[in-house]
């Protein structure tokens, strides 16, 4: 049987978190289309078998769970792919909540724009077990994987950034001529990379494949208390700053000299600032100023990581 979209979930170790994603696609209603529904545990010891299992028979949509034993979000990304059988892919986090209208939004944009082959969402904050902080701003929305184009309407998108990792898709044929996510990019355990999603969306748009961002496929990504913490946000942009560069296809020595002076005027820009500002107990500016400097940090990490080791090709 053809199956025209696979819902892609990706997860590790989050058994309890992976349930209530699983509880929302229960909402899903689609007439006259075949949609399968694949989870990938990746590198799991918990009930994450046992938990899809379980939910199978309150699913919509029939449900598999296949296994990717090395650590890594790409690798169990990659995994999806292979094992999926349909030619849209849908990737999801496993801590999100899905809409009713996300599933019919995703394929009427596909219908409707044939021209597209990769599709993303809305995501907005989850705000369940903590309230936003009083310091919380735009830059710190993004980071945890917030995104609103302020658009009422389907656009196409001429860049990589717009879409977040937690709700996009893309047509098989993406896969079959750029391959998969890197693996040296992207969260493997605790480790907080990211980027790979630009990464791949790069390469897409430099094939000539377009993008486009639906407003009508929205969904809530879950906050977790502890992701509350300017720690946390500091390592995510770290994290973040590092992998750009490490996408970075090429990187003279032009190109190594002004990272190195962009990410060090980061450091000596933000750093007195986040010190003044944390003086005076702004502690929304502080760390809106912290953040940046980590930036620099780790846009600086990775330099040294390029110059030392190369990137993953």
């Amino acid at each position: 049987m053809s199956i025209d979209l696979s819902i892609l979930i990706p997860t590790h170790n989050r058994c309890s978190i992976l349930s209530r994603t699983l509880d929302s696609l229960s909402e899903l209603r689609v007439d006259g289309r075949s949609i399968e529904i694949l989870v990938v545990a990746n590198a799991c010891t918990d009930q994450t078998v046992q938990v899809v299992t379980e939910k199978a028979d309150l699913l919509p949509f029939p449900v598999r769970c296949v296994s990717e034993p090395e650590p890594g979000l790409s690798r169990a990304r990659n995994c999806a792919i292979e094992h999926a059988r349909s030619d849209i892919l849908a990737f999801l986090d496993d801590d999100v909540w899905v809409e009713e209208g996300w599933l019919v939004a995703l394929l009427d944009t596909y219908a409707s724009q044939p021209e597209a082959a990769i599709v993303g969402g809305r995501v907005d904050l989850w705000w369940d077990e903590v309230q936003p902080p009083a310091w919380m701003t735009g830059r710190m929305v993004r980071l945890l994987s917030g995104t609103h184009l302020n658009s009422d309407r389907e656009v196409e998108l001429d860049g990589p950034l717009g879409l977040i990792g937690a709700n996009f898709s893309f047509r098989r044929c993406v896969y079959e001529q750029i391959g998969g996510f890197r693996t040296d990019l992207g969260r493997t355990g605790q480790g907080l990379g990211s980027a790979e999603e630009c990464e791949y969306f790069a390469r897409a748009l430099a094939k000539g494949f377009r993008i486009f961002y639906t407003p009508f496929a929205g969904l809530k990504h879950w906050v977790a208390p502890d992701r509350v913490d300017i720690k946390y946000l500091d390592a995510i942009a770290r994290g973040n700053a590092r992998s750009r560069v490490l996408m970075k296809k090429t990187f003279g020595v032009g190109q190594a000299f002004h990272t190195i002076a962009g990410h060090l005027y980061l450091i000596l820009r933000h750093t007195p600032a986040e010190l003044l500002h944390a003086s005076r107990g702004d502690r929304r500016k502080q760390y809106d100023h912290s953040i940046l400097r980590m930036a620099g940090i780790g846009g600086l990490t990775g330099v040294w990581q390029r110059l030392t080791k190369g990137p993953e090709s």
